[in-house]
């Protein structure tokens, strides 16, 4: 494809979206487009045989646009499956919302699974079962009786949101070719903070999808100066999952005394990465937390790969069994719960987040409380994050023993000491754009583009 070609299409865009008066940061979004479409077509940045296949991605795409354009002007809906895997992974909810609420699209959510072992097909279940109860137009993946995955052609879905490009590699619909068959949108299931060049700025299902819709400002810049085609496909409207901060607080009714609420969200990967997952280390400390202060409440949140953590380790630091009765244990304390699925309205309600995880670190932040972040001593260092990750742990209290996690425990739940809000609260403004108007952007901007 030539370049006039491009421009022509990108200037079609920006013209529509003129006469739409439609808000600054859509026009700012397509006009950095066309710049950097330029930018790959002049500057030779890749090899002649991956610009080709950009290119074949690229016409395959507008196809596919001009096909949905068609059905639009025929009065009929596009179908818009979203690929879930997990309800703690679940980004998409204000998208899903504002779709509901458009005269272009018929959302549905498309429930799938990484694994064929047991477990995972317990939560395949469990997540079809919560999307249906909360009113969501649910599909299961998988036939009930034999758990054999339905290809996602069988529905004939015309847009696929995506948040993990890994599915597509582990998971049994593997040798489905939905870059080619749909428009395919990814939106990130958690903020990058840990810098994996590959996975962010050169993962096929990433740069090859129609729309890459980033999480945060940060990676909007990495992604238009670093991968192969300079974020041609990248925009930023803001994070879906954090549109759920507009939202009222929400706790699980044994929580409701008016005690201050404690989160601890430990890390799965445990020994995969030096400074994450020190829930083997720690796990007996926070127990003991627990049932020390009765007047405050506790709540477990685990990664939702815990379990599949465990298994890729060999069971070497806990079993499966053990970390069962430790969940139950938790479960089972008066002011101690545990949760597994969404998480946003929770930590609005919550005093104070200790975690050695990764994406949490920045979802948190929007609540503008203090964190706790832990490392294994013995491994642990922060050499692995990014710039945008390393300015919120900045921002953070940082804990590297026993006695360094209770110190800050009192200090802050005691003693009310939070000398870093100010802080958190800079690397906010900065970093941190459209809380609560992603999904509305994301969506008004898809209507624009196909809605002529």
């Amino acid at each position: 494809m030539k370049v006039s070609l491009i421009r022509r299409l990108y200037r079609k865009i920006r013209d529509k979206l003129i006469l739409n008066t439609v808000r600054t940061v859509v026009h700012e979004n397509i006009e950095t487009s066309m710049c950097r479409t330029q930018d790959v077509l002049h500057n030779s940045i890749m090899h002649h045989a991956e610009l080709q296949k950009f290119y074949t991605f690229l016409n395959s795409n507008l196809i596919k646009e001009q096909e949905a354009r068609t059905k639009i002007a025929s009065g009929k809906k596009l179908k818009v499956f979203f690929i879930v895997a997990s309800v703690a992974k679940f980004a998409f909810k204000s998208i899903y919302d504002e779709m509901e609420k458009s005269d272009l699209f018929e959302p549905t959510i498309f429930i799938v699974g990484y694994d064929k072992q047991d477990w995972t097909h317990m939560e395949i279940l469990e997540a079809f079962q919560y999307f249906s109860d909360n009113e969501y137009r649910t599909v299961l993946g998988y036939e009930k009786d034999t758990f054999r995955a339905i290809p996602l052609a069988n529905f004939n879905p015309d847009i696929v949101f995506m948040n993990d490009p890994r599915l597509w590699e582990f998971s049994s619909f593997q040798n489905e070719h939905i870059l080619f068959n749909f428009l395919v949108c990814y939106v990130p299931y958690g903020m990058s903070v840990i810098e994996n060049f590959h996975y962010q700025y050169e993962h096929i299902y990433v740069n090859f999808a129609w729309k890459n819709f980033v999480s945060n400002y940060y990676n909007y810049i990495q992604n238009t100066s670093k991968s192969y085609f300079r974020g041609l496909n990248t925009f930023f409207f803001g994070y879906p999952k954090l549109d759920d901060y507009s939202l009222p607080a929400m706790l699980p009714s044994k929580l409701k005394n008016d005690k201050p609420v404690v989160i601890y969200a430990p890390h799965y990967a445990i020994g995969a990465y030096p400074g994450l997952a020190t829930f083997d280390v720690y796990h007996n400390f926070f127990m003991s937390l627990v049932k020390k202060y009765r007047e405050i409440n506790f709540v477990f949140k685990p990664h939702p790969n815990m379990i599949m953590g465990f298994q890729q380790d060999n069971e070497k630091h806990m079993t499966i069994t053990e970390y069962t009765a430790y969940f139950n244990e938790w479960n089972a304390q008066e002011n101690g719960v545990c949760i597994t699925g969404g998480y946003i309205p929770l930590f609005k309600a919550a005093s104070l987040l200790i975690t050695d995880s990764g994406s949490f670190i920045a979802e948190w932040l929007p609540s503008k409380n203090p964190c706790i972040y832990i490392t294994n001593n013995e491994t642990g260092n922060f050499s692995g994050f990014n710039d945008f990750g390393k300015s919120i742990l900045d921002s953070y209290y940082l804990a590297d023993s026993e006695e360094k996690i209770n110190q800050l425990f009192i200090e802050i739940m005691e003693n009310h000491n939070d000398t870093k809000k100010s802080m958190r609260e800079a690397v906010l403004a900065k970093e941190f754009k459209y809380i609560g108007e992603a999904g509305k952007n994301i969506v008004r901007y898809l209507e624009e583009i196909l809605g002529e």
